[in-house]
């Protein structure tokens, strides 16, 4: 069958779409999570962390990292929220899957600052771990697990693929989150592990939440219909 449903019922078409995401989605979270496991349970952290600030350090690369690090997670989510906002009514796409999307963003964000703080994992600078200037702050030196910021572009970035039709916008969308996630770890400000939890938190929700919505709307419209 592959990818290809035209011939199918639109109904059965809508499902077996929907049952080809889901396993695309799963075989990512798998993935993330085997990776997260790995990379934290061996010497890879410190390995990665020392290797990406040596390279990054007095080039471009460490410019950027310094530079998004700065701009914050909160800024993003403004600015990335606005975008899918903006793009749904220019894609025709429904007002409701764009509140939706902006709303798994936020609750991605904000879960994974109750993480960070439930978890306590200090961040590489704090282990004596290289790092590129202006990256330290001493309020933050506990809140290494999980990065917001790879949790809020993952969801960010998921959300304008999921909103905008066609395999580049993933592409694009894909690429943005995996650059922004590998320039915290070039800054010496998390560890790969941290990133990689990061993403796998966002796409998490963000994959979770439509769905649950789109749920609801169907059992909403049913009862109304009674």
């Amino acid at each position: 069958m592959g990818t290809c449903f035209h011939h199918l019922h639109p109904r059965h078409q809508v499902r077996e779409e929907r049952r080809l995401r889901f396993r695309h989605a799963l075989i990512v979270f798998v993935v993330l999570l085997v990776g997260t496991i790995v990379v934290a349970a061996t010497d890879l952290d410190r390995f990665l962390t020392i290797r990406a600030v040596a390279c990054a350090r007095g080039t471009m690369v460490g410019t950027a990292a310094i530079w998004f690090h700065r701009l914050g997670p909160g800024t993003m989510l403004v600015f990335g929220g606005g975008l899918v906002i903006l793009l749904a009514p220019m894609l025709r796409r429904p007002w409701w899957l764009a509140f939706a999307l902006v709303s798994s963003a936020v609750v991605a964000n904000r879960a994974c600052l109750l993480i960070k703080v439930a978890v306590g994992r200090l961040r590489p600078w704090a282990c004596d771990l290289p790092f590129l200037p202006g990256v330290v702050s001493e309020s933050q030196r506990a809140t290494s697990f999980p990065s917001s910021h790879a949790t809020t572009i993952a969801a960010l970035t998921l959300a304008i693929g999921l909103l905008a039709p066609g395999r580049w916008a993933v592409v694009v969308a894909a690429a943005a989150g995996l650059a922004i996630g590998a320039l915290r770890v070039c800054a010496g400000a998390h560890y790969a592990s941290d990133v990689l939890a990061g993403w796998l938190l966002g796409c998490s929700i963000m994959v979770a939440t439509p769905a649950l919505l789109d749920r609801l709307r169907g059992r909403l419209r049913g009862v109304a219909t009674r």
